[in-house]
C-alpha cells in the first residue's frame, strides 16, 4: 500500500508538471506532432493513476489499518501519560478533552459518543487500554512489518536506506515492548543480509572474511549500510557524459574502412569506388561481408536492411553491379551471391563526412507486409519499485535496446546524459536519429516473475509504428489453456514501447522451437512466455501451432 501511494503522489506530481510545462510553451513550440506527443504521455500517465488508483481500493485491508492503530499505541501511551495523564495540574475534564483530540481512526471511533466528564477519563483510558495494549498482538505486527521488507534487486541508494529505516524502527518499537533485542543481532543480520542486492552482500561478506572468530553486531551492519548508501547516493548524482555509438540490429561500423583503413564506411571509400566491380566483388567475398549492406556478420539471404541496387532494384549493393554476371559468377561465393543477371554498371555518389565523428548505420525495421514480428508483455520497474506491463518488440539482430520517452515518463526513470546517433529507425532508414540519453530499466518476465534482468536503453521519441501494422485475423484458442505466449495480442495493432536486443534477446531464449510448415509463423519458447514470428498466417492454421506449442509446453515446463 505505501509504495502504490508514492506512486500515486510521484504520478499526481508528474501530471501538475507537465499541464505548468504546456503552458509556458511558446507558441511557435505549439506544433501538431508536439501536442499529440504531450497528449500520448498524459493518456499513458492517467491510465496508470486509474490503474494504481483501483489497485489501492482492492487492496484496502482494514486489518491494516488496525495493525497500524495497535503499533501506534505504545509510543502515543508513553508520550501522553508524561505529558498529560499523570500532570496534577490538569483535572479529569481537560484530560480527556486532551485524550480524545488527539486520538483518530478507530480509536476516535470507540470514543466518540462518549461525554466529556470527570467521570469518563479513566473510563476512556482504561478502554483504550484494554483495546491496544496486547503486547503480544504488537509484537506480532511489528515482526510482521520487519520480516514482510521486499528484497532489493538492484544497487539503490533509496532501497538501502528504506531497508535500515524501517529495520531501526521494528527493533526499537521491540525494544519498547520490553523485549531484550541485544541477543538477536545475528538473526536480525542474516534476516537482513538476504534481501540485499547481490552486490551489497558480496561487499558485506567481503568486510567479514577477516574476522572469523567473531560474530557480527547489528552495530556493524548498520554502519555498513549507512557507508553503502551513502556510496550509492554520491554515485547516483554523477552524470556519465560521454558520446556512445550505438549499435543496432545489422550495425555496419565506420571506425575504420577495412579497404583503406580511413575513418569512413566502405560504402563512402574514394579508392573502394575507383576499382572495378570484378575487383570490389572480389574483396567483399574475400572479407566475408554482405553482398548487401557489407555488414560482417550475416550473408546476404539473411540480410535485414532493406535497401537495393538503384540499378537493377535487385538485393545487393548498387558498388556491386555488374555489366554481366558470366563474368563473376564462377568467382562469387554461392551463398553471398545474388544469382541474378544485372546490367549496367554504376557509380554512385560518395557522401562527405566529418571524420572526427563516428556514426552508425541500422537496417530500417519493416513493420509492413506479411511479416510477423516477435513481440512480448513484460513487466517494468517504476521509481517506487513497483512494475508496470509494457509492450516489448523481441529482435535478436539489434545489439543495442530502446525505449520509449512516453516509457521513460510513464516509469519515472532518471536519465543519464549520453549522446547516441542511431541510423536506420523510423520511417526514413536514410535518417539519423539523436538519443540524448539512456536509463536502466528492470525488466521482469510476466511468466515467471523470478526472471527479472536489467537492460541498459537508449531513450527515442518512437521505436516503430504500431505492429503489427493491421490485424491479423486468427481465432481464439480457449481450449488449450496451457498454452503460454509472451504476447496474447500479438495479432493486434498496438505501440511498442521497449526494443529489447540481442544481449536481452539471447538471455531469454530456451529450448523449445517449433517450425510449423510453409507460410505459418515460427513459435520459440522463452522465458517471457512463448513469442510468435514469420509469416502471418490465416485462421486455419493457428490452431496447429498451438496445439503443438501446447504439446511440447507440457513436455518441458
Amino acid at each position: 500500500m505505501d509504495s502504490l501511494i508514492k506512486v500515486q503522489i510521484n504520478s499526481n506530481k508528474t501530471i501538475s508538471k507537465a499541464r505548468s510545462n504546456f503552458k509556458k510553451s511558446p507558441k511557435d513550440r505549439l506544433t501538431v506532432s508536439y501536442i499529440e506527443t504531450r497528449l500520448e504521455a498524459l493518456e499513458s500517465q492517467w491510465s496508470s493513476f486509474v490503474d494504481i488508483h483501483n489497485k489501492l481500493i482492492a487492496n484496502y485491508d482494514e486489518e491494516e489499518l488496525e495493525i497500524s492503530s495497535y503499533s501506534d499505541w505504545t509510543s502515543f501511551r508513553d508520550l501522553f501519560m508524561s505529558l498529560v495523564h499523570t500532570n496534577s495540574a490538569l483535572d479529569n475534564v481537560q484530560k480527556l478533552h486532551y485524550l480524545k483530540t488527539h486520538l483518530s481512526g478507530e480509536a476516535e471511533q470507540l470514543l466518540r459518543h462518549v461525554p466529556v466528564t470527570s467521570d469518563n477519563y479513566l473510563v476512556c483510558w482504561n478502554q483504550l487500554e484494554a483495546r491496544y495494549n496486547n503486547k503480544r498482538y504488537i509484537a506480532n505486527s511489528i515482526l510482521k512489518r520487519f520480516m514482510s521488507q521486499k528484497n532489493i534487486t538492484y544497487e539503490s541508494s533509496n532501497t538501502l536506506k528504506e531497508l535500515l529505516d524501517t529495520s531501526n524502527e521494528c527493533i526499537n518499537a521491540l525494544t519498547n515492548l520490553g523485549l531484550q533485542t541485544e541477543t538477536w543481532d545475528i538473526i536480525i543480520i542474516h534476516i537482513l543480509s538476504l534481501k540485499l542486492d547481490t552486490e551489497s552482500r558480496k561487499l558485506w561478506e567481503s568486510r567479514l572474511s577477516d574476522s572469523t572468530e567473531s560474530l557480527p553486531t547489528y552495530k556493524q551492519f548498520s554502519e555498513f549500510l549507512n557507508q553503502r548508501f551513502r556510496s550509492l547516493e554520491f554515485l547516483d548524482t554523477r552524470l556519465t557524459k560521454s558520446i556512445i555509438k550505438t549499435k543496432a540490429l545489422h550495425v555496419t561500423e565506420i571506425m575504420k574502412c577495412p579497404f583503406c583503413s580511413d575513418n569512413h564506411r566502405l560504402s563512402n571509400c574514394k579508392k573502394f569506388v575507383k576499382e572495378e566491380p570484378e575487383a570490389r566483388r572480389s574483396f567483399v567475398q574475400t572479407q566475408g561481408f554482405c553482398f548487401n549492406c557489407f555488414g560482417s556478420n550475416h550473408s546476404v539471404y539473411s540480410c535485414r536492411v532493406p535497401s537495393k541496387c538503384k540499378i537493377c532494384q535487385r538485393k545487393h549493393h548498387s558498388l556491386l553491379h555488374m555489366n554481366s554476371m558470366s563474368k563473376t559468377r564462377d568467382s562469387v561465393n554461392p551463398q553471398n551471391s545474388p544469382g541474378e543477371e544485372e546490367q549496367n554498371i554504376v557509380k554512385p555518389e560518395i557522401i562527405e563526412e566529418d571524420e572526427t565523428t563516428e556514426r552508425i548505420t541500422t537496417c530500417h525495421i519493416n513493420m509492413q507486409g506479411h511479416i510477423l514480428l516477435p513481440t512480448a508483455l513484460v513487466g517494468a520497474m517504476t521509481k517506487s519499485g513497483t512494475y508496470l506491463t509494457l509492450r516489448s518488440l523481441l529482435d535478436q539482430g539489434s545489439q543495442a535496446s530502446f525505449i520509449t520517452e512516453s516509457a521513460v515518463q510513464l516509469l519515472g526513470l532518471q536519465k543519464k546524459a549520453s549522446k547516441s546517433y542511431v541510423s536506420g529507425l523510423g520511417s526514413d532508414r536514410d535518417s539519423v536519429v539523436t538519443s540524448q540519453c539512456v536509463v536502466n530499466i528492470n525488466i521482469q518476465s510476466l511468466i515467471n516473475p523470478k526472471f527479472v534482468t536489467q537492460v541498459k536503453a537508449h531513450v527515442l521519441k518512437e521505436i516503430t509504428t504500431l505492429l503489427p501494422d493491421k490485424e491479423v485475423p486468427v481465432q481464439r484458442w480457449s481450449s488449450i489453456p496451457d498454452v503460454r505466449l509472451a504476447d496474447p495480442t500479438y495479432n493486434m495493432p498496438n505501440k511498442i514501447d521497449i526494443l529489447l536486443g540481442s544481449d536481452v534477446y539471447y538471455q531469454v531464449i530456451q529450448e523449445g522451437l517449433i517450425r510449423c510448415g510453409p507460410d505459418m509463423p515460427v513459435a520459440q519458447n522463452t522465458k517471457l512466455g512463448w513469442i510468435l514470428s514469420g509469416k502471418k498466417f490465416m485462421v486455419g492454421g493457428v490452431m496447429d501451432i498451438l496445439s503443438m506449442v501446447g504439446g511440447m509446453f507440457n513436455r518441458l515446463w
